[in-house]
Order: structure tokens, then sequence, then C-alpha cells
């Protein structure tokens, strides 16, 4: 029996001789074939971006505006134990944009429930940077709903004949006639939008939404 375990150590030893465990090319642990003994470790590198993560200029805003004067009290804490609306969260900056907006301009003015309540007043900078970023949201929230969903299946890059509606210069400038087609077009069969029979009429709720983003520029 000893003799047995020698040849099957033996026979081991000469099996892992032909390993490359640290290959400089291929890295630690990698056979000769390349194929590595356990999957890599995924770093916080390779996991992919959120849609937070992407919004740079929101991450700048958060930064510089409602992390420096807001989330001290609007926080998800405060939320719970005091009521006090979250700022640290995008979705619901965005759904009270129009309140948050009011305390931090025209509240000021009046000096009733106006924000922050103490430290410096917001910068007309910041402002302004805070209602380009809401308008780009309202936009990309408007293409998906109304043009992806509506108008883009035919109206793209590849369809020369048509104007593209997948371009924010283009639905701009050509608002007027955008807006007739999706509305009064229709009660006067005049080429609606999108044609009668090739997909639902966009909604007064969405139009209504459109007609908002476009005053907002």
């Amino acid at each position: 029996m000893p003799y047995m375990k020698n040849v099957v150590m033996g026979t081991l030893l000469l099996a892992l001789a032909g390993c490359n465990f640290i290959d400089p090319d291929k890295g630690p642990l990698a056979f000769s074939s390349g194929k590595t003994i356990i999957n890599p470790i995924k770093t916080d590198t390779d996991k992919p971006e959120t849609e937070v993560e992407k919004d740079l200029v929101y991450l700048d805003i958060k930064k510089n505006l409602f992390d420096m004067s807001c989330t001290r009290c609007h926080n998800p804490e405060n939320a719970v134990k005091k009521g006090r609306l979250d700022l640290t969260k995008k979705e619901l900056i965005l759904e009270n944009y129009d309140d948050i907006i009011y305390r931090m301009t025209d509240a000021f003015d009046l000096g009733i429930d106006y924000m922050p309540p103490r430290g410096n007043r917001v910068s007309p900078e910041v402002i302004k940077q805070l209602k380009a970023w809401k308008a780009d949201q309202a936009y990309l929230n408007i293409q998906k709903t109304v043009f992806e969903a509506s108008c883009t299946k035919c109206h793209n890059p590849n369809n020369k004949r048509r104007m593209d509606l997948t371009s924010k210069e283009v639905i701009v400038e050509n608002y007027d006639k955008i807006l007739y087609r999706m509305t009064d077009a229709f009660e006067e069969m005049n080429r609606p939008m999108p044609p009668i029979g090739k997909g639902e009429r966009v909604s007064a709720k969405l139009v209504e939404e459109l007609k908002a983003w476009k005053a907002s520029l």
C-alpha cells in the first residue's frame, strides 16, 4: 500500500508540473490551455453603470446643490421620522421639481417657506443648471413615451424621406407642425400622426407633457 501511495503522488506531481499556475502572459491560476481554474473576481469597475451614474449633470447638481444645501435635513431618515421630502432620490426631485424650484426662488422673494431656511441662497448659476437638467430629463421622457412609442419606427435617420424624430433639434425646429399632426389634424383628417390605423393617437396627457417641455426651453 505505501508503494501504491507513492505511485499516485508521483503521478499527481507530474500532472501538476505541466500547469502554468503563474504564467506572466496568462496571469495566475491559468492552465497552459488558457482556461482559468476559477472565474475572475468582479470588481466595482465591472458593474454596469446605473442610470443615475450615467447622468453626470445630475451628479454635479447633487454634489453642489442638494448634498450641500438640502440633504442634511431632507434625507431618508427624516422622510420617515418627520415627513420631509427625501432629496437624495433623483425620482423624487423630478416628481417635486416645481415645488423645489419655487422654494429656491420665488419663496425667497416672498420670505415664506424658502429653501434652504439657513445658509446662503442657491446661486442663479446653479438654478439655471437645475432648470436645464430638468428640461433634458423631460425631453428624454418625451422621446421615450411619445416619439419612440408612436413615431420613430418610420421617422428615423435611416428613412431620408421623412422627418427624423430621433433628433431633439429637428423636433424643436418643427414643433408646431408636429403638435398639429398629433392634435388638430385628427379632427380635420389632415395627415394625422401617427396615421389612422397605424397606432394609437398620442394621449392628451402626453401632449400636455410635450407642450410643457417645449415651454421650458
